[in-house]
């Protein structure tokens, strides 16, 4: 997902956690529709790339992570938590608190976008296609331009999946070994 606190805000937003035995019920949006992009910051090949995630720069990413929340919400009156006294932890996160009335939409919109964190497993970096003005590698996952060169991992998914990238990203090795395997047999 999204990290958008600094190390100061996380401990002040997190540690009240660590005084509770508690359940967490993390929210996942699985197939977000906001794009990023990465780009050269120079022609030095040691420089770091300029990323810029773009978190949420679609809407509807936001809409469909509270709609999660009050999935999440609701579950507080059924009849399992009322039984273990489950409450939630509502936490006070200051920039929101400033700005809103809490538990209101509007809150939990600027809460969502103050908490979320990124997820480990990026796809489309390296966005596959015939064209080497609008992709970077071929089908035959060879970088346009460069020869000897192949991407063989998970920058070549079009679109994030919806489970772990292990499997998926193993398939995408056995696929580069038998093109490898032709090309030189």
């Amino acid at each position: 997902m999204i990290c958008m606190y600094t190390n100061a805000s996380y401990t002040a937003v997190f540690d009240v956690l660590n005084t509770y035995t508690d359940i967490s019920l993390p929210l996942t949006l699985l197939q977000p529709k906001s794009v990023g992009e990465i780009t050269l910051a120079s022609a030095d090949p040691r420089d770091f790339p300029s990323i810029n995630p773009k978190y949420f720069s679609d809407s509807d990413d936001l809409e469909t992570l509270y709609k999660a929340v009050e999935i999440v919400r609701n579950l507080e009156n059924t009849t399992a938590f009322q039984r273990l006294r489950i409450e939630p932890i509502i936490l006070d996160i200051p920039d929101c608190d400033a700005d809103y009335e809490k538990l209101s939409k509007d809150w939990w919109i600027c809460s969502i976008q103050y908490v979320t964190t990124a997820g480990l497993h990026g796809v489309g970096t390296t966005r596959m296609g015939n064209n080497s003005e609008t992709s970077v590698v071929s089908s035959e996952l060879k970088v346009h331009g460069i020869s000897n060169l192949r991407v063989v991992d998970a920058g070549v998914f079009p679109y994030p999946i919806s489970g772990h990238t292990s499997t998926p990203v193993m398939m995408v090795g056995e696929k580069a070994a038998e093109l490898i395997k032709n090309e030189y047999a």
